[in-house]
């Protein structure tokens, strides 16, 4: 078998040839060595090489880059166009107080939520919101305009426009609401045109004379007020609208009395006294109902 022995000289050759398409070769222009078999060709640096030697595109296939020794640097933009599966757009987060921008956030545990000092905190399907004040916390409904409870200073919480609650009690302002409530009031101008919104109202009928008292319609299921006689001297007229009727007792336990429509109920000055009451209730058709009667009561 042919050999060169160089004898611990050197030979200096550019493509050494084995025959049968299998040689050597030194790649033109570059420290590349090159080993081929039947058109196969394995590519050898000839020198150590480091990214640092690197200029131009390369391409680095299953390497793995040691950050301790060196600087990857990129864009948070760039991060995310190398990656397939990211969700949301915007900067690279890490875990401690990080800054979001209208995050949406599924099933979310947590130990606290702190939020800046005006900041609203908006349910997102029904358009509710809780909004902090300087001294208060206002808890409003869907169209984020009236403010349906308000708490101030652990002293008062304020359920809608005109009920209060304070630490002096329930204070409901008239008008407020359409529903029950107990709310005694004193009537010294006489006469009186009540409300649906005023259900609920004891009136005292401290003048002399005749006081008229004209109810509302009795459409609003369970409008209740209850009259009581505070002046011997006066008479109290209790009478509905248009053609609503009333139902009463003559006096307690006696016969049932329904007036034609639009006509009332007294309690006059020749047999009353002091004392004397009746409370009626709407059936929310056409007529009010007596649910409580003393002294003698007529029709007008």
């Amino acid at each position: 078998m042919p050999m060169l022995d160089l004898r611990g000289g050197s030979i200096r050759v550019d493509h050494l040839d084995f025959g049968r398409e299998n040689f050597i070769r030194r790649a033109s222009s570059t420290p590349v060595l090159e080993i081929v078999s039947n058109d196969v060709i394995i590519t050898l640096p000839t020198v150590a090489l480091t990214l640092a030697t690197l200029t131009g595109t390369e391409t680095l296939t299953n390497k793995t880059i040691d950050l301790a020794s060196n600087t990857l640097v990129a864009t948070s933009a760039q991060i995310a166009a190398a990656v397939t599966n990211e969700t949301g757009s915007g900067l690279l987060v890490f875990a401690t107080s990080p800054t979001l921008t209208t995050p949406v956030l599924g099933a979310a545990t947590g130990t606290s939520l702190s939020l800046s000092a005006t900041a609203a905190l908006t349910f997102t399907d029904a358009s509710a919101q809780i909004i902090p004040g300087a001294t208060s916390l206002l808890f409003r409904d869907t169209a984020n305009a009236a403010t349906n409870l308000s708490i101030t200073d652990a002293v008062a919480v304020t359920v809608r426009a005109g009920i209060t609650i304070t630490t002096g009690g329930l204070a409901i302002t008239a008008g407020a609401v359409t529903g029950l409530k107990r709310n005694p009031f004193i009537d010294a101008a006489g006469s009186d045109t009540l409300t649906a919104a005023r259900s609920g109202e004891v009136i005292l009928a401290g003048e002399a004379g005749v006081q008229t008292y004209t109810l509302p319609a009795a459409t609003v299921t369970g409008a209740t007020y209850k009259f009581v006689c505070e002046n011997a001297g006066g008479e109290i007229l209790v009478t509905p609208v248009g053609t609503d009727t009333m139902s009463i007792q003559a006096a307690a336990n006696g016969a049932s009395v329904v007036t034609a429509g639009g006509t009332g109920i007294k309690n006059t000055a020749a047999t009353n006294v002091v004392g004397d009451h009746i409370t009626i209730v709407a059936d929310g058709v056409s007529q009010w109902n007596c649910i409580g009667i003393s002294g003698t009561w007529a029709t007008q």
